[in-house]
């Protein structure tokens, strides 16, 4: 009977050990995203004109912040080009863990970009928000156009995580 329960103790002090060493590394990464914000841009080419959407001077996008964003349109065709973009910025709750559901993104600021441009014309228009970005929020830039409007002309930028700071 000893025998049985000092094998049966090894085992469960072994499972222990073994579930804690591999846990381990997994505790350790768990660091705040929010201390290392991610500068964004959006790149985009539509009917040979390329749109490129980023903050201004490569500015990080931080809770607090009024963003100002460059808009930069570069036309490589031999004629002139017309692109009706919107220029969008979103806001998405982190996940919860406890959810099954993800985070919908919230449209928090966006504006209306026709271009026309000369053959090899490349034009920057800054594009200032006016938006307070809030606390504890992922921020997405996008481009839009108005060919299929929903599938064709939307891509997503890097996310900054930005969660708010602990009160103490």
């Amino acid at each position: 009977m000893r025998s049985k329960i000092t094998v049966t103790t090894s085992w469960a002090v072994g499972a222990f050990l073994l579930t804690i060493a591999l846990a381990w590394p997994v505790m350790l990464e768990a660091d705040d995203a929010g201390d290392k914000p991610v500068t964004t841009a959006a790149k985009r080419s539509i009917n040979g004109v390329e749109i490129t959407l980023r903050t201004a001077n490569g500015a990080a996008l931080k809770a607090g912040d009024q963003p100002v964003l460059t808009l930069e349109a570069v036309n490589t065709t031999d004629k002139q080009a017309h692109v009706e973009a919107w220029a969008s910025m979103y806001a998405t709750a982190p996940a919860s863990p406890m959810s099954r559901m993800p985070a919908f993104p919230e449209s928090i600021w966006q504006d209306h970009c026709p271009l026309t441009l000369g053959p090899g014309e490349r034009r920057t228009s800054v594009l200032h928000t006016g938006t307070k970005l809030p606390a504890g929020k992922e921020f997405a830039l996008s481009i839009q156009t108005d060919e299929r409007r929903a599938s064709i002309g939307h891509i997503k930028a890097s996310t900054a995580d930005q969660r708010p700071s602990n009160p103490s």
